[in-house]
């Protein structure tokens, strides 16, 4: 009995805030660190990544994102603040990563 009500409360309350967790982390880890990057087009992304850290995309130039990349690891240690840097320093300068790549 005890077990059954268990079962209930992890598939009607917590089921949800799992599914939601790939989202936020997309939202706090990605999108929201690269926003100016973002409106500026100067990502372009077929499908936005999975990002487990922070990534910060600085200097001028492109970055290029394929299908089913992932960033990051959830138990990485949190080197330099947990965070990843994609640095394309000038502006002609073009950083592509393809897809299903994990770094």
């Amino acid at each position: 009995m005890i077990l059954n009500i268990i079962r209930f409360i992890n598939r009607v309350l917590l089921y949800p805030w799992r599914i939601t967790k790939k989202f936020r982390q997309r939202l706090f880890n990605f999108i929201i660190p690269n926003i100016r990057a973002l409106i500026n087009k100067r990502v372009i992304y077929i499908e936005s990544p999975v990002c487990k850290q922070k990534v910060f995309i600085i200097g001028t130039g492109t970055v290029e994102i394929g299908s089913d990349c992932s960033f990051g690891y959830e138990l990485g240690g949190l080197f330099r603040s947990g965070s990843i840097e994609l640095q394309s320093r000038s502006q002609n300068a073009h950083i592509r990563i393809r897809k299903r790549s994990v770094d």
